[in-house]
């Protein structure tokens, strides 16, 4: 073998004046005569900081634009890795299967998965790659690390977690009229940690021994929510927060541009959120169509299949769930008559005990223990209905401590919880509507009247906790949550419920809506 010699002299030789053997890599500024910032600021300040640098998912735009993209899925009976591969070479990313996270958990990248959309109909990449991994397993989920998707489990994905602040201080702010029920924004602030905690399906350390944390930052220079959490969970915080910020700004005087809808992350994570929400609200559209429904004995399948076509609904079947229940797609139903799509529906899954919900711009039957466990997040603006000042605020799940004592609970009136990430947490059904926790003076906030009562109560979620047909965290000790939110312009209802609730919430305020107009 050959090699190539070459004498040192000529080596030095063709090496620039300015540059040595040991000379460091310089910078195309440096050799332009402009040295860059960070040379002054180490000479100042030797322990300067490592440079803080954009994330690398937000440094992708072509990532970012493809996960927006329609996609049209075909998978028959292909292996999940396969499938992953077919979805990454269509919109030209790259997605990485940590395969042996998966089989940690046993669950094995070969298993067949089946995915259609009826006619023409397309979901964005997104979509389409939460509902390959749900096919999978509920314990599969994905995250953006270093500019490529990466497939894994919940547990390892918090590996991933990044760090954002939130800039908040304008939803801690009152008008110059006291409010009276809190003290003061920093009290508010806590509060708001913890309804972003109960409001999300990411896990908390403080709630469910292990996941992400919020912390809240209190300073003189503004306020804020540092918050550690997988991509999904920052992306509802990001909502919550956003659409929280958006409320009050509508009903503020002068400039009315949210802080946080400049934030880029918030920016992005909202244009997400409004595409999710209206393919959910055109399913909504078409099952309101009226339709004659002529079905003896005839399969579920049949009938998901009939109607998806008609009307081009996106529709999938949880068939990992039926199977837990024993349940089969090709179990036979019958239902007659002229109605509305929704209750034709209605009445055709609760002849096996399955339900619906919405996931992802796409309809999902499943069974009906598993619908009920499926939360999502709505912010209702309640500011018409109801007066500045008028009612309490209601603590979070994580201010409740559990009082077994009736005098204790009396003069102390706090109960416990769980918040947090997971469905359902088990807490205490004790149901505490004065926030002994926020109050600057507990004794006088706290004021009972003949019957017993709290002086103040927040009568509108007592209504809602306890005319609903589904659980509730503060009643039941499991189940949903529900925040009343103030700002100085102002009121809200925040809650974490699951579809056939959400449903009922929105009713009963139109109810009030209507006899306020009366």
């Amino acid at each position: 073998m050959r090699r190539l010699m070459y004498p040192l002299a000529l080596l030095l030789a063709t090496l620039p004046s300015s540059m040595s053997l040991y000379a460091e890599d310089e910078s195309s500024e440096n050799s332009a005569g402009k040295e860059p910032d960070w040379v002054a600021e180490i000479e100042r300040n030797p322990l300067l900081p490592p440079p803080v640098h954009s994330a690398a998912d937000e440094k992708d735009p072509h990532l970012l634009k493809e996960l927006n993209q329609p996609s049209l899925p075909e998978l028959l009976e292909t292996p999940f890795s396969e499938s992953l591969q077919l979805l990454a070479d269509v919109h030209d990313v790259h997605i990485h299967l940590q395969q042996g996270n998966l089989e940690d958990i046993g669950l094995d990248a070969r298993t067949p998965i089946t995915l259609s959309l009826p006619g023409e109909t397309s979901i964005s990449m997104r979509s389409i790659l939460h509902h390959q991994l749900r096919l999978l397993s509920p314990e599969v989920t994905w995250n953006i690390v270093d500019g490529d998707i990466v497939v894994s489990t919940y547990e390892s994905n918090h590996e991933f977690s990044p760090v954002r602040v939130y800039p908040i201080s304008p939803l801690l702010f009152d008008s110059p009229e006291e409010y009276r029920f809190e003290a003061g924004p920093d009290k508010r602030l806590d509060s708001l940690v913890q309804i972003l905690k109960s409001s999300s399906s990411g896990w908390w350390v403080d709630t469910d021994g292990e996941g992400g944390q919020a912390r809240p930052l209190k300073m003189s220079s503004g306020h804020g929510i540092a918050v550690r959490q997988t991509r999904a969970a920052q992306q509802e915080v990001a909502v919550l927060l956003t659409t929280l910020e958006s409320i009050e700004a509508r009903h503020r005087e002068g400039d009315a541009t949210p802080a946080l809808s400049k934030h880029a992350f918030c920016s992005y994570a909202m244009n997400v959120e409004r595409q999710l929400r209206k393919a959910e609200f055109r399913i909504r559209d078409k099952l309101r169509t009226e339709v004659e429904a002529d079905f003896i004995q005839v399969s579920l399948q049949e009938v998901v299949d009939f109607y998806s076509d008609l009307f081009q609904i996106p529709i999938r079947i949880d068939q990992t769930a039926l199977d837990e229940e024993g349940l089969s797609v090709d179990a036979e139903v019958t239902y007659f008559g002229h109605q509305e799509l929704r209750f034709v529906l209605d009445g055709v899954l609760s002849q096996i005990d399955c339900d619906y919900y919405f996931d992802h711009e796409m309809l999902v039957i499943a069974p009906a223990y598993r619908c009920d466990e499926m939360m999502s997040t709505c912010v209702y603006d309640v500011t018409d209905l109801i007066a500045a000042n008028e009612l309490s605020p209601v603590p979070g799940p994580a201010d409740l401590t559990a009082v077994d004592d009736e005098d204790a609970r009396n003069s102390q009136l706090q109960g416990a919880g769980g918040g947090g990430g997971g469905f359902f947490k088990v807490g205490s059904p004790t149901v505490s509507m004065t926030p002994a926790s926020l109050s600057v003076d507990p004794p006088a906030q706290q004021a009972f009247d003949s019957a017993g009562s709290t002086k103040h109560e927040n009568s509108l979620v007592d209504a809602i906790l306890h005319t609903t047909s589904r659980e509730w965290e503060a009643v039941e000790g499991y189940g949903g949550t529900i925040q009343f939110y103030e700002t100085a312009n102002a009121r809200m209802l925040i809650v974490h419920q699951n579809r056939r609730t959400q449903e009922e919430v929105a009713e009963l305020l139109e109810g009030m809506r209507q006899l306020k107009e009366k």
